[in-house]
């Protein structure tokens, strides 16, 4: 089972995940014919600004087929009756029946997976409605109710800490007795502004870091002692189970997440293993010679390596990585990183400020588990060379990427799967 099949008809592959969806066709190829005559779409190697125009029309294409499956007469009274009768309005149907007004106003409130739309009583409380988008660049629809019903499950969790989360007041997958008509989520509406971590001053960001430092210490207080994503449970509201993980790169197929497991060596096993096997069938497809030869090594390397999931989950948010050091292979912290280890320290918990000066060879080894399968060979060789060097005896002396790989090759001369992606390869070539 895959998570989505080719679209040309008579192909026996799976759709590649990544670059086998195109938002502009919404169709889903599989690697041969991602890049052959049937898929004729311009890309945005080839023509770029023709590309990103064409990308932006389909973006607000499928928000606005989202917008227009909403019955916004029932989803008034849904709102109003999870107030006790208080009347409500929405804007962004109310305020004007222009349908291009609608999607712009949709779309400033849109993030990656939802958008939401401010719904207004007439006291003056203000709740948002989360919706779920639904284009070919998403998981599909299978894999996406997991993922809804996990961010409820997630957000009930979290009701229970003092950790600053909207509530969750309604919410119901789209199913034929969802008057609605797709799925969505009442919840109340925090003040704030987006974080623009970049465009912050340093006295913004120690203000941030202090208050992460806070969730951090909250948030240790509820270990969960099994790996996966959150569910909801089908008793009790407020009880929270654990069950496959809902990360599209840890779906085997649309139903299933890889997991639950009850250690992290176990999890993260699995994942390398689903990972081969998709290379195998070719559901993973960039630069796959390298790419499996890389997670294969990451296989052996786990013999060696030990560590508990506190490491991951408290070890420094992406937003304080340096960029660029981190993609050209960089081991170095970043100097918002190396503060908010001082925070800890500061608060007399030197273990935390451990965990996050000493986290980066944890999050690079999830990088790559997580979905970042590059697929530039210049940017494979950095990411990889310098996981070698975390994880080495001797981080000034290993051998170059082409070394390792020749190796590499020589070492694993008799694996069927190897063999079969380099006569792919070559016959690309």
């Amino acid at each position: 089972m895959v998570l989505r099949e080719c679209d040309r008809d008579g192909c026996c592959y799976p759709a590649a995940r990544g670059f086998g969806s195109c938002m502009l066709c919404s169709k889903h190829w599989c690697f041969k014919h991602a890049e052959f005559e049937d898929h004729q779409c311009p890309s945005e190697e080839s023509d770029p600004d023709v590309y990103f125009a064409a990308y932006t029309v389909a973006k607000k294409s499928h928000l606005s087929a989202l917008l227009d499956k909403i019955n916004i007469e029932a989803l008034r009274p849904v709102a109003s009756d999870a107030r006790n009768g208080v009347k409500c309005w929405i804007p962004a149907f109310d305020a004007n029946n222009d349908p291009a007004f609608r999607v712009d106003l949709a779309s400033e409130q849109s993030g990656g997976q939802n958008c939401h739309l401010d719904i207004e009583f007439e006291d003056g409380v203000v709740w948002i409605v989360l919706l779920s988008f639904e284009d070919p660049l998403l998981p599909p629809a299978s894999a996406q109710r997991h993922i809804f019903l996990s961010e409820v499950a997630t957000l009930k969790f979290l009701a229970q800490t003092s950790v600053p989360i909207p509530r969750v007041h309604s919410y119901q997958l789209e199913y034929p007795d969802n008057p609605v008509g797709t799925s969505y989520v009442l919840m109340s509406k925090l003040e704030g502004s987006p974080l623009d971590w970049n465009e912050a001053s340093p006295q913004q960001r120690i203000k941030v870091m202090e208050q992460l430092a806070d969730i951090f210490l909250e948030l240790e207080k509820y270990p969960i002692w099994l790996m996966g994503s959150p569910i909801p449970s089908d008793f009790l509201d407020n009880e929270i189970k654990v069950g496959g993980f809902v990360r599209e790169p840890w779906f085997e197929t649309p139903e299933r997440g890889l997991g639950h497991f009850s250690t992290l060596e176990a999890a993260y096993i699995a994942i390398i293993n689903w990972h081969l096997q998709a290379f195998d069938g070719r559901e993973i497809a960039k630069l796959p010679v390298d790419n499996y030869l890389s997670f294969k090594w990451r296989v052996i390397d786990w013999e060696f390596a030990s560590f508990e999931a506190k490491d991951l989950a408290f070890s420094s948010p992406c937003m304080m990585w340096p960029v660029e050091d981190f993609y050209d292979g960089k081991p170095n912290l970043s100097d918002d990183e190396i503060e908010f280890a001082w925070i800890f320290n500061g608060r007399d918990r030197l273990d935390l400020a451990g965990l996050v000066l000493e986290g980066r060879k944890w999050q690079r080894y999830l990088f790559f588990l997580g979905g970042g399968v590059p697929s530039d060979k210049t940017e494979l060789e950095a990411l990889f060379q310098c996981l070698r060097k975390c994880f080495g005896d001797d981080d000034d002396n290993i051998s170059s990427y082409e070394e390792w790989k020749e190796a590499a090759l020589k070492l694993y001369r008799d694996d069927a799967i190897l063999d079969s992606l380099i006569r792919d390869e070559r016959a690309k070539a």
